[in-house]
């Protein structure tokens, strides 16, 4: 039960980041379809649940150090080209949290301590994964359910069903959700992939499925309810979950803020901690701070521009890769299951 415990938050870590947390890529990749996206939110249920299990399950039947070393195996031609664009996408992503965590600070202070933030942000990554995964899981264990418990609360607390926004249906409409949250969950699952390849081999396959299935029915629900209010009110905001926050109230405010900052400091950990075993130098320190510099420095392009231009290009890319990794995993599966049924 432990087990399945700390994976499950590990998953949710690893994929609940600032874009998530606050709302953002929920009102990209879903509210803006109205009525639509409920449906869509049921099919990513599915969805994530199948790639989770897939990304956990191919570690650990193959022990896989990192997602390079995978695209290796499922794409031998071409793997060269896509490892560089896979680790120009975590750093792209990387960024985007960084940069959440500026725009996240802007609401309570001025530029040059929204910045200060962003650095001490960053020194706790590093902090975090010089102390290995061992020490990331030990963090998550401990703040990542308080923070659920906040974010599901303060959902609730903002649902108003008096003031539904209009939204049009069309034919345009349903392909382009269609196409909205499969690369949002194609994107959300490979950027957690690389870290659920590393730590599949340490979970049976019953806290696998367990875990899989408790991750996705989390992050689905949490969804679900985050849809539900931004359908019902109407906000431009580049963090409307925040925003909503504070108009309760400055305490809910200040309580979601911190929700919002661990998350993003969490899932942060989690693609630092990927990224600098991508890299794998002798030295670990100078892969970490590689990867934490150039993500900053990415991050001067914005949340905004970043969540809305980048990211569905990323999800594109999740989704080649998850489809082409579930195909060589069944094949691999049938492989072996023949050698088995084959008689002496």
């Amino acid at each position: 039960m432990k087990k399945t415990f700390t994976l499950t938050l590990l998953i949710l870590a690893s994929i609940i980041g600032a874009g998530f947390a606050s709302g953002k890529e929920i009102q990209v990749f879903f509210t803006q379809y109205g009525y639509l996206s409920f449906l869509s939110i049921i099919i990513t249920f599915f969805i994530f649940y199948i790639l989770i299990k897939l990304y956990l399950n191919y570690g650990k039947e193959h022990n896989a150090q990192s997602i390079l070393n995978v695209n290796k195996t499922i794409f031998p031609k071409f793997y060269k080209l896509l490892n560089l664009f896979y680790l120009i996408c975590c750093f792209i992503v990387l960024a985007g949290m960084f940069a959440g965590v500026f725009e996240l600070y802007l609401n309570i202070t001025n530029v040059i301590w929204a910045k200060v933030f962003v650095i001490i942000t960053i020194l706790l990554c590093v902090i975090a994964n010089a102390g290995g995964i061992k020490f990331i899981n030990a963090i998550n264990n401990i703040l990542m359910p308080i923070t659920m418990i906040i974010l599901f609360i303060i959902a609730i607390k903002n649902l108003n069903f008096n003031n539904p926004v209009n939204y049009s249906f069309s034919n345009n409409n349903i392909l382009k959700s269609v196409f909205s949250l499969i690369t949002y969950v194609g994107m959300n699952v490979m950027l957690a992939g690389s870290m659920l390849l590393q730590v599949g081999h340490k979970f049976s396959d019953n806290n696998i499925k367990k875990s899989a299935f408790f991750g996705s029915l989390i992050l689905t629900l949490i969804i679900f309810l985050f849809n539900l209010v931004m359908l019902f009110n109407n906000v431009n905001s580049q963090m409307p979950m925040l925003t909503f926050a504070f108009e309760l109230s400055k305490f809910w405010g200040l309580i979601v803020l911190f929700s919002i900052w661990f998350c993003i400091y969490s899932s942060a950990t989690s693609l630092t901690f990927a990224l600098s075993k991508c890299i794998n130098l002798k030295n670990n320190i100078i892969s970490i701070l590689i990867v934490v510099s150039g993500a900053y420095l990415i991050s001067l392009i914005g949340f905004n521009k970043i969540v809305a231009k980048l990211y569905p290009v990323i999800g594109l890319f999740g989704l080649l890769v998850s489809i082409k990794l579930f195909l060589k995993f069944r094949q691999t599966f049938n492989t072996m299951q023949s050698s088995k049924n084959q008689p002496f």
